[in-house]
């Protein structure tokens, strides 16, 4: 189908799925290139899609910090992205700080971002955030190290929905800085308020 209809895009293209694409032969006709999907291929053909509002990289491991900040600089009206890891893949690296900076760096006009079981940690949540001010929906399943607090979401960014979902044995604590991804429930105690501040001022962030 991608041999069909490509070709006739003429960088119209708005949307595109390659979930599971492991031999790059889809991306190896697209930039007319004889390579494994990686992020030289990716910044070979990034500028041929302008027009690309929703993109999904799922399981495309190969891909790093370079093939996102190619994707957010050449497809400046890109609102969606998911780049979800499988779970079950132990080659996956342990962190992704360089990939979070490249998205919060080049896309600031995402609405929908899904970095489900992505080495991410709270810092690059929280740069995120604060360099995508349109985002609504953000899925965080299974991305362990990530910390968040429920009041200074509902504060910070009220519209925004997140999702949290761990690995079944993960068990849900919300202070448990080395579990999946969790957040914190709301709380009237000043202690526990503070106690989120100091974590993010250690960070580096001003909240």
């Amino acid at each position: 189908m991608l041999w069909l209809l490509l070709p006739r895009s003429g960088g119209s293209l708005q949307k595109f799925h390659v979930s599971c694409v492991n031999n790059d032969q889809a991306f190896d006709f697209i930039a007319q290139q004889r390579s494994k999907i990686s992020d030289s291929i990716v910044e070979k053909v990034a500028d041929k899609f302008p027009a690309l509002t929703s993109l999904d990289l799922s399981y495309c491991c190969e891909i790093g910090a370079r093939a996102l900040e190619a994707i957010g600089k050449n497809c400046k009206l890109l609102s969606a992205l998911s780049w979800n890891m499988d779970p079950h893949n132990t080659t996956v690296k342990t962190s992704h700080a360089e990939e979070a900076c490249a998205i919060a760096k080049t896309m600031p006009k995402l609405k929908k971002l899904d970095l489900a079981y992505v080495s991410l940690n709270t810092e690059s949540i929280l740069l995120i955030l604060s360099s995508c001010p349109k985002l609504e929906s953000l899925d965080l399943s299974g991305c362990r190290g990530v910390h968040l607090d429920n009041t200074f979401l509902k504060d910070k960014y009220p519209k925004l929905e997140v999702q949290v979902t761990s690995d079944a044995e993960d068990d849900y604590n919300p202070w448990a800085w080395g579990c999946g991804c969790c957040i914190s429930e709301d709380s009237d105690d000043e202690g526990h308020g503070e106690a989120y501040t100091e974590y993010l001022l250690d960070l580096g962030f001003n909240p």
